[in-house]
């Protein structure tokens, strides 16, 4: 008697849609995913929309749990959540192209370039002939878009994705290039593409920083493109009111005489810079921008000279972990031409990740402190053709 009123509630519950709604709402990505199997009314309901966007604000994780290495077409991941990580091939076939480069990661979606043209390219009209798409690589959605109608077409245009699920389902794509109005290292304009007309939305915004800045080298983090400088303040791009603000650095100009940038990231909704304190000694002080923006604190300093370090090895990744609620915890990931390996601020200890196999070269070919080929990864049910032409 007792198994039938358990098999009929059980029944009663997997007829309610509301109640299916709730619990489902509530399963890990990969659960999901298995679970459309299950019914065509469990299939139909977790490709919902509606569902997909509910899904992907209430299970928003705030820290990744791996990163993509890309670089010149090919694409690895690695998960450094794993008890035993493996650095695998990051399959992104479903786009139809035969090289692919991720350029920007973003709360699980993923902006990449076509890399055929690019590669090739020696001039910026070249390189702007390339086809882009953002994407969602556990789903398999993905929107295409070009740099053809971009009013900047001669000049170096760089791409930066921003989404942020907790605020809204929508994604965008906003370009910084040169002012060809102004004709001044320190102006630019952003515009942002428009998904609805296949084209850049025109006039864009026309904004002047007060130092020269490398536009490919900024930070998306709560709304803002950042950027770092050796100076009192730096300037981020407020994506809600297309301005350009400054904001804090933790040195003064004569401070900065004695010390260099090691690295310049985002995790956890937090910026992230790691100072030289003595390149002989491999010390270095870690900070984290404080949530009102107000300056920074120091949070680490990092040692590594009992750390045994890539034989070439020229950039840090500084990544907010899981276990941050708790403890505030960090890791910085170190990476050369042979290994990455990660370190533990809090009781100093290292272990490798992973070793790369002859010919892939995840590595910094310029001096810049932000580190381009390795993003942090998110998994998502987010969509990705809910991208909004609006800049807010």
């Amino acid at each position: 008697m007792q198994n039938k009123l358990s098999s009929s509630s059980a029944e009663e519950i997997a007829s309610s849609i509301d109640i299916v709604w709730e619990i489902l709402l509530r399963l890990p990505l990969i659960s999901l995913l298995q679970l459309k199997c299950v019914s065509k009314q469990w299939l139909t309901l977790i490709s919902d929309q509606k569902f997909r966007e509910s899904h992907s604000l209430h299970r928003h994780q705030h820290y990744p749990t791996s990163l993509i290495f890309s670089e010149c077409g090919q694409s690895h991941i690695l998960s450094f959540t794993a008890t035993a990580q493996t650095l695998r091939v990051f399959n992104l076939d479903f786009l139809d192209e035969s090289k692919v480069t991720v350029i920007r990661s973003c709360n699980g979606l993923l902006l990449c370039r076509s890399t055929s043209a690019y590669v090739i390219s020696c001039t910026p009209k070249w390189s702007n002939a390339s086809a882009y798409f953002i994407c969602n690589p556990i789903t398999g959605d993905f929107t295409t878009f070009n740099l053809l109608s971009h009013p900047c077409w001669n000049k170096k245009i760089e791409l930066y994705l921003v989404f942020d699920p907790s605020i809204s389902p929508h994604c965008k794509v906003i370009s910084v290039a040169p002012s060809e109005e102004l004709d001044s290292q320190f102006d630019w304009v952003f515009n942002v593409y428009s998904f609805k007309t296949s084209s850049w939305i025109r006039p864009g915004v026309f904004l002047s920083t007060p130092f020269e800045l490398d536009a490919a080298n900024g930070i998306y983090c709560n709304r803002g493109i950042h950027w770092c400088c050796t100076a009192e303040f730096s300037v981020y791009f407020d994506v809600d009111t297309q301005c350009v603000k400054n904001y804090p650095m933790p040195l003064s100009d004569l401070e900065w005489e004695r010390r260099s940038i090691a690295c310049f990231g985002e995790s956890g909704g937090r910026l992230h810079l790691m100072l030289t304190i003595s390149m002989q000694t491999h010390k270095y002080d870690l900070f984290e921008m404080k949530e009102d923006y107000s300056g920074w604190s120091l949070r680490h300093c990092v040692e590594l000279n009992q750390v045994e370090l890539p034989l070439t090895w020229n950039f840090f990744y500084i990544v907010r972990t899981a276990k941050a609620k708790e403890d505030k915890s960090m890791l910085v990931f170190i990476v050369g031409r042979e290994a990455a390996i990660s370190y533990d601020p809090v009781d100093q200890t290292s272990r490798k990740l992973c070793e790369f196999e002859k010919g892939m070269r995840y590595t910094n070919t310029n001096t810049s402190f932000v580190l381009g080929g390795i993003f942090q990864y998110f998994e998502s049910k987010a969509l990705v053709e809910t991208c909004t032409d609006a800049m807010h």
